[in-house]
């Protein structure tokens, strides 16, 4: 195989057209109508444009040309990318480290584990077929071969890459520290000390000298003199029960995948709901927050004790969080980055509000990106419209 012949791969008509499919997937389709198919749709994708693009990536960083070992390269690069693919969505550690692979080539990312998106797996197999249809052209015309390098690679690169990069942030794990609630969100920490009626980042503190912000699982660096360093706050561990402090019999638990919590009075044997969303307000939460399930659940929760009650502290993923004071009563917190347009108090991390209605969740801003999505894909007919013909002039080109 040749960084010639990889190229060729990439600019088949079927790898554009998932390229295509790639673009207006991850940044219409999911929004516009979220489901099943949707969320499998650029799996699929993916599958016939990741071979290619990795091919190329390693015969050009290798400088490699070996014809006689084209299937060989090709094989290894289908391989590679299945085994990728598999290993992150049916391991936590495969999730994670594709997470922070992905993290550095697209800034802050997220890969969830989900063994059913295996289903995708199949279609290497028609990514092969494309090689094989593929495996002897030569871009015998030079500016065919400029313009497939110089559109086809930017573009399919910025539909890859686009596609792990998350629109939304989530409330991930709740916390109490020193009396501070404390919620690790996708963005960074943010603290409440009023329990649960104000918040504001974590990082708009002033933190004590050489007193960094470190994950549990982190060992506390030391000072030049051996002194342990102390966080101002540390990121709070994902619990899914959570008790009233000095009544063990009292407790909450979340349910994931639902937005629901339940509650015992008798240290576990019974549970009652002590609160839910509304299923209508789950199905515009699905339009308005995430196109991907995973990221919508009560997924933690934490008991903090305050004069006259207690608080309770749920994370709900790309939605925020629900707050119960200490009457009883519960509160929506979304997240004011997740609106648009963003409301006037947009400063802080968290707002408190009602469900927004579905013209204010979809917003104008879907409009925008679907007219720049549409540019895009257009463009990528013509190019594959003129890719066909130069290969056709190239077959009548070539001595029989």
């Amino acid at each position: 195989m040749t960084r010639n012949s990889a190229l060729a791969w990439l600019g088949h008509p079927a790898t554009i057209a998932a390229v295509i499919v790639l673009l207006l997937n991850d940044h219409f389709l999911k929004y516009a109508w979220p489901g099943v198919i949707t969320g499998k749709l650029s799996d699929v994708a993916g599958m016939l444009v990741a071979p290619p693009l990795l091919a190329l990536l390693v015969l050009t960083l290798g400088g490699a040309r070996m014809d006689p070992h084209a299937d060989r390269v090709a094989l290894t690069s289908l391989l590679a990318t299945g085994v990728g693919f598999g290993f992150a969505k049916v391991s936590a550690v495969g999730a994670s480290l594709a997470s922070q692979a992905w993290s550095l080539i697209a800034g802050p990312s997220e890969v969830l584990a989900d063994a059913t998106d295996l289903v995708a797996l199949p279609a290497l197999g028609f990514a092969w077929w494309v090689w094989r249809r593929t495996r002897h052209t030569a871009v015998t015309l030079r500016a065919a071969g400029t313009a497939r390098v110089l559109i086809v690679v930017p573009i399919t690169m910025f539909a890859v890459v686009a596609t792990a990069a998350p629109l939304y942030f989530d409330a991930r794990a709740v916390g109490v520290q020193d009396g501070v609630i404390v919620v690790d969100t996708s963005a960074g920490l943010s603290i409440s000390r009023d329990g649960g009626t104000t918040w504001k980042w974590a990082d708009a503190e002033a933190p004590l000298p050489g007193s960094p912000t470190i994950r549990p699982d982190t060992p506390g660096p030391a000072l030049e003199d051996g002194a342990a360093t102390w966080p101002v706050f540390r990121y709070p561990k994902l619990r899914k029960k959570a008790c009233v402090p000095g009544r063990p019999e009292h407790c909450y638990r979340v349910d994931p995948p639902a937005l629901h919590l339940s509650e015992t009075f008798d240290g576990g044997r019974t549970w009652t709901t002590a609160w839910q969303a509304p299923s209508e307000m789950r199905q515009q939460l699905m339009k308005a927050c995430s196109p991907d399930y995973h990221h919508l659940s009560s997924g933690a929760v934490t008991v903090l004790a305050r004069p006259g009650g207690h608080v309770v502290v749920v994370a709900n993923g790309c939605d925020g969080i629900v707050v119960r004071d200490i009457f009883g009563a519960w509160h929506r917190f979304t997240f004011t980055v997740n609106l648009e347009p963003p409301p006037p108090e947009a400063s802080r991390p968290f707002i408190k509000q009602a469900l927004p209605a579905p013209e204010v969740a979809e917003g104008t801003h879907f409009v925008r990106d679907s007219l720049i999505i549409a540019g895009v894909a257009a463009g990528l007919v013509c190019l594959a419209v003129a890719v066909i013909g130069v290969r056709r002039r190239a077959r009548r080109m070539s001595p029989p």
